[in-house]
């Protein structure tokens, strides 16, 4: 049953990937035109009119192996610099957690810009949606994939961690009072210590 339910749930996944990577190729989209040399010639359908300008980031990503990670570029439409920082700490398997995992952030035109795209639609380490293909690709990674033993934690992520720990702290001290007033009462006792009398014994 198990085996079962892990199969669907990767074929949706692997469904779910499929998709994005089919809406990535940008190129094979009916309402993008090209010209003869294969030049993007429209571009309204991909890009926000928000969003004025384009950048391709360096970044550090992880899920590759203990104390590595692999370095890919990331194409981003944004409306200024700020802005595309802040979707790369969004970006799926971007080293958030590291301190510096945004290596570079250069803006380019919109022809790099889709150019890029329809490269990260080929990229291996995008287009895997499961370990076993990650794994099959590893060896057209290995150039890209750099060792790192120390490396220091990013504001944001130890800012995050404080959070979860004093929110744990909060939930142990809730689940603690809840435990030594399992056998109490309080619903009609509007005092507060238990005079005895509301006991429940279950």
């Amino acid at each position: 049953m198990r085996k079962n339910n892990r199969d669907k749930r990767e074929a949706r996944i692997a469904e779910t990937r499929k998709t994005d990577i089919e809406n990535m190729k940008f190129h094979e989209n009916k309402n993008l035109n090209l010209n003869q040399k294969g030049n993007v010639t429209n571009m309204s359908n991909i890009t926000n009119e928000k969003r004025d300008k384009y950048y391709v980031a360096e970044l550090k990503g992880g899920h590759v192996k203990p104390y590595r990670y692999v370095l890919f570029n990331a194409y981003i439409n944004a409306k200024d610099k700020r802005d595309a920082f802040d979707q790369c700490n969004r970006m799926p398997r971007a080293k958030k957690h590291s301190k510096g995992f945004v290596i570079s952030l250069e803006e380019i035109t919109k022809a790099d810009f889709i150019q890029g795209r329809i490269e990260m639609s080929k990229d291996p380490y995008w287009t895997s949606v499961n370990p076993q293909q990650q794994r099959a690709a590893m060896e057209l990674l290995e150039d890209r994939i750099f060792y790192e033993p120390d490396y220091d934690y990013s504001k944001r992520y130890m800012y995050n961690k404080t959070d979860r720990i004093g929110r744990n702290i909060e939930r142990h001290k809730n689940a603690r009072k809840k435990y030594m007033n399992r056998y109490i009462d309080r619903r009609n006792d509007d005092n507060d210590f238990d005079t005895g009398s509301s006991l429940i014994w279950r």
